[in-house]
């Protein structure tokens, strides 16, 4: 066996491990385990959600009205340059 002949072997092993159809991508990305991270990830935010907004709802009422104030200025510039 040559060296060429060698590295060509080696070269269809490894096109033949990864060679992957469609239907087997769709199943792995349905696996169960995935299944059970996705179940997980949705009760720990139903769980910490609600929690999370008490907690940053003043900061986030703040930033909304600032933004308000810099919108109605934003708008102000706007119309004094289109006139």
């Amino acid at each position: 066996m040559s060296l060429p002949e060698a590295l060509a072997i080696r070269q269809t092993i490894h096109e033949t491990i990864n060679q992957q159809g469609v239907v087997s991508r769709v199943l792995g990305m349905l696996s169960f385990v995935n299944v059970i991270w996705a179940f997980s990830i949705i009760g720990l935010l139903i769980s910490v959600g609600p929690c999370v907004a008490v907690i940053f709802k003043p900061v986030l009422e703040a930033l909304m009205t600032v933004l308000v104030k810099v919108a109605e200025v934003v708008k102000d510039i706007v119309v004094w340059v289109v006139r």
